[in-house]
């Protein structure tokens, strides 16, 4: 078949020549929107996923200013726990404090150095909190010495306690372990959080 005879046949019959170019024209349209599909189905779902997310921070929003509140005051009681390396003094008062409410000797009270500078080869990364160490032996009765590590523990600042060593102190050895409550000594390593 040739040219002339679509066009003799299409002129012959009008309406079927009609309803085959639509049907052409609807399929290539068809076609050209299939292909458009899969990225009209991802751009669906990021609308979906943000649309999810924006309902979120709607929803969470409506205590906004509590919540901002609450942190910020948590933020400020943390602050206020926190040990400023720089003042020993200060530092120093706390565990005479300390030492002043149980009834133990504080025989030895020393700064220590930071070991995670110390340590440290390349370039530190800069932290809001640092580690504030410090040694202390005390003496005292076993009660009093639980007194003070629970005050230590239980106390206005963060600390932990890296290492303890309890022993018999003050006297002789006979003289403490004839004796009901013996006086001993309690060497501990505490670190502080504390501002950097």
């Amino acid at each position: 078949m040739t040219t002339k005879d679509l066009t003799a046949l299409a002129k012959k019959y009008p309406f079927s020549a009609i309803c085959g170019g639509i049907s052409l024209l609807l399929a290539a349209a068809f076609f050209y929107r299939q292909s458009a599909l899969p990225e009209a189905e991802s751009m669906l779902a990021q609308k979906t996923t943000e649309s999810r997310r924006l309902k979120s921070n709607i929803t969470n929003s409506a205590q906004l200013k509590e919540h901002l509140a609450a942190l910020e005051s948590a933020n400020a009681k943390v602050a206020q726990r926190l040990v400023r390396a720089g003042d020993l003094a200060g530092n120093q008062q706390y565990f005479y404090k300390i030492e002043a409410e149980t009834g133990v000797k504080l025989t030895d009270l020393r700064p220590g150095g930071n070991p995670a500078s110390a340590a440290a080869k390349g370039p530190v990364a800069k932290t809001l909190y640092t580690s504030v160490p410090y040694s202390c032996a005390v003496q005292g009765t076993y009660t009093q010495l639980l007194d003070f590590l629970s005050k230590l523990e239980a106390g206005e600042h963060f600390q932990r306690i890296l290492s303890a060593n309890v022993s018999l102190g003050g006297g002789s050895a006979d003289d403490a372990a004839g004796s009901a409550d013996p006086v001993l000594t309690l060497v501990i390593a505490v670190e502080f959080l504390g501002q950097s």
